[in-house]
């Protein structure tokens, strides 16, 4: 009985730990003008398994190009350091056009963060403190199914609205192809989510 009290409150100290240098940094955030935690890393999820076996609305993730009416539909999976600029994962995606024809399938892979903002944790939804929401973006690359299609780079922007996002963020992705060039500029249903490992 004694172990278990001491097993709870070591755990209870290292929740107060995690969440005592969570407020600081966002203390340090906002007295350092906007200035990213640089210390955490984070599983990202976008529209994956995980998701999918809490609510199978949450996935996959789809992006709009509001432009030519184009689709996407992206789901994957990986983890990030922001502060090292680190970043692993990645998944598939379908692009189709306006009227439903496929225009390219494949698979996509995480290169490097471009940048990283933190909305908090998700307590203010009654969720785990180590479930985060923020806007993360990513450069990828992207490997279509179809022989001789070329490998392009985009830009993955990864938006999970938990925490205290700011007014308009919506929930989902966003990929710019600037080689092709289209951009999926719209969030069109799915879900994300960034777990807090370290």
């Amino acid at each position: 009985m004694n172990q278990k009290s001491n097993s709870t409150q070591r755990v209870s100290r290292a929740w107060f730990g995690v969440l005592s240098v969570i407020g600081l940094m966002v203390a340090a955030t906002i007295l350092g003008g906007g200035a990213q935690a640089t210390a955490n890393k984070f599983v990202y999820h976008v529209g994956d398994a995980f998701l999918a076996s809490v609510n199978p609305d949450f996935a996959p993730d789809f992006a709009l190009s509001t432009a030519t009416g184009d689709r996407l539909q992206l789901s994957g999976t990986g983890t990030f350091n922001a502060g090292a600029r680190r970043v692993d994962g990645g998944g598939t995606f379908v692009h189709t056009h306006a009227d439903g024809t496929l225009f390219a399938d494949g698979t996509w892979l995480a290169l490097g963060v471009v940048s990283w903002r933190s909305y908090g944790n998700g307590i203010p939804q009654g969720l785990p403190p180590t479930f985060f929401g923020g806007v993360l973006v990513i450069l990828i690359e992207v490997h279509p199914n179809l022989p001789g299609d070329p490998v392009l780079q985009a830009t993955l922007r990864v938006d999970c609205v938990l925490g205290h996002p700011p007014a308009g963020a919506e929930e989902g992705i966003q990929v710019n192809v600037p080689a092709f060039p289209i951009t999926f500029d719209h969030e069109d249903g799915g879900a994300t989510l960034f777990v807090l490992t370290i």
